[in-house]
């Protein structure tokens, strides 16, 4: 007795998922350290003389309106200054990098750079006057608006 072969009209099964990049590992190591450097840099900045949030904003705006409703306007200016300088960050990120697509791009290195002199400058600004805290202030919430929107997510 002869077997007839049957063929089946069952889809062969899917292969295993694959990661969409190849580099996907180094990118999230390099996410997650970023993000723990945020963090460390928001903690360092609310435990110190500065006692301000640097890298979370919702905070930061909510504690602006708050000024503003006890008329305390030096204090309101002071943390509407931080939000604007994270947005000037993240424009500065957008002008570097120049990409809409989520994939890595040349110009993250030079981002990275400027990011890191941004973080490295405040240390040499000395804090003995309301306008250099300040200023060492609005440096570091520039860094942590240029490292917003840095690396893409290897995943999209």
């Amino acid at each position: 007795m002869k077997m007839i072969a049957v063929a089946s009209s069952a889809p062969p099964p899917p292969a295993a998922p694959k990661c969409p990049v190849a580099y996907a590992f180094p990118v999230l190591l390099v996410s997650f350290l970023m993000a723990a450097v945020a963090g460390y840099m928001n903690a360092f900045f609310l435990e110190s003389v500065f006692a301000t949030s640097v890298s979370h904003l919702t905070g930061t705006t909510t504690r602006a309106a708050a000024q503003f409703a006890a008329e305390k306007y030096s204090l309101m200016f002071r943390n509407l200054g931080i939000v604007f300088f994270f947005f000037v960050g993240s424009t500065a990120n957008a002008f570097i990098v120049g990409d809409s697509q989520m994939r890595m791009v040349k110009n993250y290195g030079f981002a990275l750079l400027l990011e890191a002199a941004l973080i490295i400058i405040p240390v040499f600004i000395p804090t003995t006057s309301s306008f250099n805290l300040n200023l060492s202030i609005y440096i570091i919430a520039a860094a942590c608006g240029l490292h917003n929107c840095e690396p893409p997510s290897p995943f999209f």
